[in-house]
């Protein structure tokens, strides 16, 4: 069936959801992206490294990282094995690691590593980390929310950090001073 042109990607997308469709937009936004950031490398070098990098954040990675997934048709695994050589990244953010792809966890450099009350999800990261943790299992079962463990290879350990929410810091800042415009002389400004 040819593609209609008057009909947007978006359109056909909400159209499919109201017919009860499953769409998975974030997996042909990534492989649009990555088909043309990849293309972009093999045919013009030049043009390529003027291009940004992208990073593609996927929250519930287990759902699509999984070793049983199919990887044929599942734009995720190749986006975290070679993504980072076209400049796409992959943020995997889930809360159950034990359910990620062994292989494909492997190709992650950096952890942030919040509280994790399951044993087997603390010994997976132990034992994907590019740097020695095992010896944290026990900071990684009590931290509090908003605390992390940062693991990469450019620090010569785990770094302890803390993660504020969005909203909060952006209640907290202060709001932008306000301008003054000049006011021409024939019209008249009332001020508070």
């Amino acid at each position: 069936m040819a593609a209609d042109p008057n009909v947007s990607v978006g359109g056909a997308v909400v159209r499919d959801l109201q017919e009860g469709k499953v769409v998975l937009v974030a997996s042909f936004l990534t492989r649009k992206v990555l088909d043309e950031w990849s293309t972009t490398y093999l045919e013009d070098p030049d043009v390529h490294e003027r291009l940004p990098v992208v990073a593609v954040a996927l929250e519930e990675a287990q759902r699509v990282l999984s070793a049983s997934r199919d990887r044929e048709s599942n734009v995720f695994p190749r986006v975290a094995r070679e993504g980072r050589k076209f400049k796409v990244g992959l943020c995997a953010v889930t809360q159950q690691p034990k359910l990620l792809d062994d292989e494909l966890l492997s190709q992650f450099n950096t952890f942030f590593v919040l509280g994790l009350a399951d044993e087997k999800d603390r010994n997976i990261l132990r034992s994907s980390s590019k740097q020695d943790i095992s010896a944290l299992g026990p900071e990684i079962q009590t931290l509090m929310p908003g605390e992390c463990l940062v693991a990469n290879l450019e620090a010569p350990f785990a770094v302890p950090a803390k993660v504020h929410l969005y909203d909060d810091v952006v209640r907290s800042a202060e709001p932008p001073p306000a301008r003054l415009e000049a006011v021409p002389a024939n019209v008249s400004a009332l001020v508070d």
